[in-house]
């Protein structure tokens, strides 16, 4: 017997009401099946956003540990929040995440990230762009995120023109 979960769906104006934290629970109850208001509703927040996930990364709990799969999900969910903030901290942040990624060896959270890069960072200012390419030259990040940012630094710089991509 095949069981259907449904999919949780949220209005505009009930995410609106909610605190961080509250909406942090939501997605680490709904896991895989995030809705994509919630993630709308969380980049909304911008700023205080950004601040409340750099938490995630910063974190002295090590990622190898034993975490339920909807504190797993939150890690990639994070990552995709931050790709719609534009902002320097947002590319930022997004730079510690990978960093993160790839002192824990989390080759699972970097496979469903891969190629996804460029456009997480498609919106950030430049000034994000020197954090992303020390990540790109950082012999000590394993070869599969320092490709990853190399991918999204070139992206970033070619739409910037021939003069963001430094010699």
């Amino acid at each position: 017997m095949n069981t259907v979960i449904p999919l949780p769906t949220y209005s505009n104006d009930e995410l609106a009401n909610r605190s961080l934290p509250d909406l942090m629970v939501l997605m680490i109850g709904d896991e895989d099946r995030v809705p994509r208001n919630l993630i709308e509703e969380c980049a909304r927040r911008g700023d205080a956003m950004t601040e409340y996930l750099t938490r995630l990364v910063e974190d002295s709990n090590d990622w190898q540990a034993e975490i339920s799969s909807g504190e797993w999900w939150l890690r990639l969910h994070a990552v995709m929040i931050l790709g719609l903030i534009p902002s320097e901290a947002a590319g930022l942040l997004l730079v510690k995440f990978m960093r993160r990624m790839s002192r824990e060896e989390d080759d699972n959270l970097q496979d469903w990230l891969a190629g996804y890069w460029p456009a997480l960072f498609r919106n950030k200012p430049e000034s994000a762009l020197p954090a992303l390419r020390e990540l790109s030259e950082d012999r000590a990040a394993d070869w599969y995120i320092r490709a990853g940012a190399i991918e999204a630094y070139v992206a970033a710089s070619h739409s910037m023109g021939s003069d963001g991509v430094e010699q």
